[in-house]
């Protein structure tokens, strides 16, 4: 009886010690606003490797399909397949310090919120396209006091983390 309770005792402390980590791994993988002005205020260091960073950002097939629909999401991975092996980098001209976020939801975009009218107009074309559910973000780089800067879309959260597919309209057909 004895060793039936120990047992009975460690699965309960093996279930909770799996709840806790499901917790914390759920509340990793949300992608608040915070989250994604954490990442993005990386690249506003003048020491930073921009282009590593932005290569953290690289999308890979499962990322786009759980951003778009299909055919969408193949197209958008033919389209930048060539792009993420280039080095490329974004960040802020010189004297661009600070950061402008606009965060959404996928479902906030679908819905045509008034959020919609703070991302570029190409979004329009993407709503039947997109999935619901993520996070999406359009930030800029600029000098202070100033709304006009480097301007980015697409920052998306999927499967855990950012990655960046811009400018999503290109392949709409």
């Amino acid at each position: 009886m004895h060793c039936f309770c120990r047992a009975k005792l460690i699965a309960f402390v093996a279930v909770l010690a799996w709840l806790a980590v499901a917790a914390v791994s759920a509340r990793a993988d949300e992608g608040t606003e915070a989250d994604a002005r954490a990442l993005l205020t990386r690249f506003l260091d003048p020491a930073a490797d921009r282009a590593a960073l932005t290569g953290e950002l690289q999308p890979f097939t499962e990322d786009y399909t759980a951003a778009y629909k299909e055919p969408m999401a193949t197209r958008l991975e033919q389209i930048y397949a060539n792009l993420w092996g280039t080095g490329v980098a974004i960040g802020p001209k010189p004297g661009q310090t600070e950061l402008l976020v606009t965060f959404a939801t996928t479902d906030q975009l679908i819905a045509g919120e008034p959020v919609l009218a703070e991302f570029p107009g190409g979004y329009k074309a993407v709503l039947p396209h997109l999935k619901p559910g993520n996070a999406i973000v359009r930030f800029k780089f600029v000098e202070p006091g100033e709304t006009i800067g480097m301007a980015f879309d697409g920052l998306i959260h999927v499967n855990g983390h950012w990655v960046l597919i811009p400018k999503p309209w290109l392949a709409v057909e």
